[in-house]
């Protein structure tokens, strides 16, 4: 890396003219809070996903959060999620009073395994969660039978799928409940933000009265508090952010695949790495996270140590995801060991996150192949 290249990051937001000019807009109308452009985002998005009831708030966290309290679920209940996730998915069950049960990957996709869901259902179970993991879309058929069978909400994790579809059917029209996030390294980035959307009109307008204080409108002179709710509602300022993010979300996706298959031609040629499968054609992946899985037993050295060889060369790197079942809180409370959800605990032990943005250029593209091959390379042990 010379002094005139900087550093590529994993994630990395898109800003433009487009951004520039609807966040001035919205500085000068003097409305930055929970206003008319909230409004306009939550339409747009409505129109994009095909989906009846949108609400938009502080973060994705709050909006999976939301999409839990909406279904006022017996204190105690159990909901089904995978281990090979974010803290988030997981904290939001527990601030509800329920119970997270961990459940293993699909080996292929690192998907939640829905044989393992069939395997974890007891009595207490009131819910599934699955996770679009990179912005693979979940295999939701297998999912949806399961919940149908025993009667089971659905909500989805969809941080990293604003864009997926399976057949023709967006994400976001299909389950119960979906979530979104615009956090400032998603697809389309608010700097903070959430997403959910619902199929049940009762269980959007319960979400939307607890995004906001718990207050249901009366009039324009009275409003009554039917919960205690928060302050998770939206702003204008940032909804400006993605209204103009969102316009180019498909242009944006097309750039990402692109690089997306650039990196997996190049890398794919290399023993110490295993690149994840594509989806079939009938599946639209989000194209989030461009992920691979390290041959360990091919290097002379840690992850981390790659890692760092990497940063020091002006690439950035992350692992997405540690396995929730093994952090301190989580063991303790479902009393997990290690070797329960071998698939997943192997894939935290091998995965690496690599730079991909759509404003990233084709020298970009190639110095990130160029670095990460040599790296790579110069750590592969000769067999």
């Amino acid at each position: 890396m010379t002094i005139d290249e900087p550093k590529i990051y994993v994630g990395s937001p898109q800003l433009g003219e487009e951004e520039a000019k609807e966040i001035v807009n919205c500085v000068n109308s003097r409305w930055w809070g929970l206003g008319p452009r909230t409004d306009k985002l939550e339409r747009l998005l409505q129109e994009y996903l095909g989906v009846p009831h949108v609400l938009t708030v502080a973060s994705g966290t709050a909006a999976l959060g939301l999409a839990i309290q909406a279904f006022q679920f017996p204190t105690g209940g159990e909901v089904i999620l995978p281990t090979f996730t974010f803290p988030a998915t997981a904290n939001v069950i527990v601030h509800a009073g329920l119970k997270p049960v961990f459940v293993d990957s699909d080996p292929a996709t690192l998907n939640i395994d829905p044989a393992a869901i069939a395997a974890a259902i007891t009595p207490r179970t009131v819910a599934i969660m699955p996770v679009h993991i990179y912005g693979y879309p979940c295999d939701m058929a297998a999912i949806g039978a399961i919940a149908r069978q025993y009667h089971l909400a659905v909500i989805e994790d969809a941080a990293h799928a604003l864009e997926g579809r399976i057949g023709t059917q967006k994400i976001g029209t299909i389950s119960d409940a979906t979530m979104f996030s615009m956090d400032v390294t998603k697809n389309v980035a608010a700097g903070m933000g959430g997403i959910v959307c619902f199929r049940d009109p009762a269980l959007a307008e319960r979400a939307r009265n607890l995004s906001y204080f718990g207050i249901k409108k009366i009039s324009r002179e009275w409003y009554d508090v039917i919960a205690p709710g928060y302050k998770y509602n939206f702003i204008d300022i940032l909804a400006s952010l993605a209204i103009a993010q969102l316009q180019r979300v498909e242009k944006n996706l097309a750039r990402r695949a692109a690089i997306w298959q650039q990196y997996n031609q190049s890398f794919s040629r290399l023993p110490a790495v295993e690149v994840l499968p594509e989806p079939p054609e009938h599946i639209v992946h989000g194209r989030h996270l461009y992920t691979i899985k390290l041959n360990l037993d091919r290097l002379d050295c840690s992850r981390l140590q790659l890692m760092e060889d990497l940063f020091a060369a002006g690439i950035d790197s992350r692992v997405r995801f540690p396995c929730l079942h093994l952090t301190s809180f989580y063991r303790h409370l479902g009393n997990y060991s290690e070797g329960d959800l071998p698939v997943a605990e192997d894939a935290a032990k091998r995965v690496l996150s690599l730079p991909l943005n759509p404003d990233l250029t084709e020298a970009d593209v190639n110095r990130v192949v160029r670095i990460f091959t040599d790296v790579v390379t110069n750590h592969t042990r000769l067999t």
